[in-house]
C-alpha cells in the first residue's frame, strides 16, 4: 500500500529550517546551537510518524518534480528507509548536543557555518535515505558530497 503524504518533504525540510535558523542567529550562541537541536527533535517527529505505515508493509511518497515520467524527483519511505533517516536523525540529535561543548558556544562565527553545514548535510542524507530512484539518489548524494566539504576543511 503506497500512501502519498508530505511527511517525507517535511522530514527533509527541518533540518533545512534549523540551518536556516542557526544562519539568523549567528550572532546569538547558545540559540544558535539550540536550532540544530530543535530541528533534530522535529525531525525525529516526523519520522516517528511514519513508521507505523512503514511497520504494516506500507510506504509513503512524495513527488518532488516529474522530470521525465520513468525518472521523476520524488521521495519514497519504506522500512529500510526510515531506519536509516531515524538512525541520522538521532545522531544529528546527539552530535548536535556533543559539538556545543567539543566546538564551544562561543561568539566565533565559523561554528554558527559548522552547525549550517551540520544541518544541510542531514537534510541531504534524507533525500538518500528516501530516495525513490536512481536519478534522485544519484543528485542526494551529489548533495551530499559537496556539502559536506565546508565540515571537512572546517578551522576552529
Amino acid at each position: 500500500m503506497d500512501t502519498y503524504s508530505v511527511a517525507p518533504l517535511l522530514a527533509l525540510l527541518a533540518p533545512v529550517l534549523g540551518a536556516a535558523g542557526t544562519a539568523a542567529l549567528r550572532d546569538r550562541p547558545p540559540a544558535r546551537e539550540l536550532c540544530g537541536v530543535v530541528a533534530g527533535l522535529v525531525q525525529l517527529g516526523i519520522i516517528a510518524t511514519m513508521v507505523p505505515t512503514v511497520l504494516a508493509g506500507g510506504t509513503i511518497s512524495f513527488t518532488i518534480s516529474p522530470f521525465l515520467p520513468e525518472a521523476a524527483i520524488g521521495l519514497r519511505v519504506d522500512a529500510l528507509g526510515v531506519v536509516l533517516a531515524g538512525t541520522s536523525s538521532v545522531l544529528w540529535i546527539l552530535t548536535a548536543i556533543y559539538s556545543m561543548g567539543y566546538l564551544g558556544t562561543g561568539p566565533d562565527r565559523s561554528l554558527a557555518r559548522f552547525h549550517v553545514y551540520f544541518g544541510l548535510t542531514i537534510a541531504a542524507t534524507m533525500g538518500v535515505a528516501f530516495s525513490v530512484n536512481l536519478l534522485t539518489l544519484y543528485l542526494f548524494y551529489e548533495a551530499l558530497t559537496i556539502i559536506t566539504y565546508p565540515l571537512v576543511t572546517h578551522t576552529h
